[in-house]
């Protein structure tokens, strides 16, 4: 981890070597799992060094407490059905689907992102803001990690997985002309040395530093505003993960039972003219590596290479893993790695989504739309 300011480096944190690692143990069958909640761990804290004995006496520490907390667990599930029924349909769709073994090891690779060029590069763009004297506390942080993930499962699952990444926050804040004060970040994941080194990545901090410049010389609207937004950029990404993805993803409870993302499958939930697909095979896209492409997931199931969620508006399909949910009965690959600072697990996420329109205008004529409809 670095941070930089204005071209010097602020503070910086290196850790060669740590380990972490977490558990998952149910009791029950495949219809009927101890889990009130889907994909529950406890992290296991290990020492910085790998050492088997430590590793070893974790996991029987967590397996001790699992069994035990398992056992509460049933029979508060138990209890909770006899008193509230489900519906025939809830009723016949199992808690957890089975897998076959499956062995995937990757081969260990070099570090993706190296901690000298990740210092270098911090120090660099921040020292773009040297030339924007108006804008200030303006500071780089990257922060990278290389790691080797491990699975192994009573099923025997035998998964390696190596990946590496850099995420990189930029932070400014600039005073308006009438006095008002302005923050603003940019976010971004970079996946190898070369993208850190990219113009490209220097072009889009430039970007961020003018676009500042502009909202200081813009005045504050005072007045109350109904009427019609435009959503472009990033907006576009943040609308689409906060809003739209959680009804595109298959999510099943013991007391709520099938989430309302089953229940939107086959209706429209946006304008007739979006689709949005799901992709597992681009690993690129215009020169630049997506940290969203992946092969298989954290149960070794392999993704369909392009999977429509949302087709005219309507939903099509839904992402599940492991937990299966009303209209979503079989995993579509998406139980993906989730590499916590101190857990490691799995959560339900998408690989690369493309969201297409098949009316699109250019973006002045957009614009010039918004003005006459506003």
């Amino acid at each position: 981890r670095d941070r930089s300011s204005l071209g010097g480096n602020v503070q910086e944190t290196y850790q060669p070597t740590t380990t972490a690692g977490s558990m998952n143990l149910s009791i029950g069958d495949s219809m009927h799992i101890s889990d009130m909640q889907p994909g529950q761990v406890v992290p296991i804290d290990f020492t910085d060094q790998v050492d088997y004995n430590n590793i070893r006496h974790g996991f029987w520490a967590a397996s001790d407490y699992l069994y035990k907390y398992g056992l509460s667990g049933m029979a508060q599930k138990r209890n909770y059905l006899a008193n509230n029924p489900q519906s025939e349909e809830e009723k016949n769709i199992p808690d957890i689907l089975t897998r076959k073994p499956t062995e995937i090891i990757e081969s260990t690779n070099n570090d993706t992102i190296s901690y000298s060029k990740l210092k270098m590069a911090a120090m660099e763009l921040s020292a773009i803001f040297k030339n924007y004297p108006d804008i200030y506390n303006t500071n780089v942080n990257l922060f990278a990690r290389n790691s080797t993930l491990y699975r192994l499962t009573s099923e025997n699952v035998k998964l390696k997985s190596n990946y590496g990444y850099a995420e990189m926050q930029v932070n400014a804040s600039v005073r308006t002309l009438d006095g008002n004060e302005y923050h603003e970040n940019l976010k971004k994941i970079v996946c190898t040395d070369a993208d850190l080194e990219a113009a490209t990545l220097k072009a889009e901090i430039i970007k961020f530093a003018e676009h500042l410049m502009l909202i200081r010389q813009s005045k504050a609207i005072n007045e109350y505003y109904c009427g019609p937004v435009m959503v472009e950029d990033a907006a576009i990404s943040n609308i689409m993960v906060s809003n739209v993805l959680p009804l595109l993803t298959a999510k099943r409870t013991t007391n709520d039972g099938s989430s309302l993302s089953s229940l939107l499958v086959g209706k429209r939930i946006l304008d007739s003219h979006l689709t949005i697909c799901q992709y597992t095979d681009m690993p690129t896209y215009k020169n630049t590596k997506l940290i969203g492409n992946y092969t298989y997931d954290f149960d070794g199931v392999k993704p369909a290479k392009e999977l429509p969620l949302l087709q005219g508006g309507f939903v099509k399909h839904l992402l599940c893993g492991r937990y299966p949910a009303l209209n979503c009965l079989t995993s579509t690959g998406n139980n993906r790695f989730m590499n916590a600072s101190q857990t490691v697990g799995s959560t339900v996420a998408p690989g690369i989504l493309k969201l297409t329109v098949d009316n699109a205008k250019p973006e002045a004529k957009m614009k010039d739309i918004l003005c006459k409809t506003a």
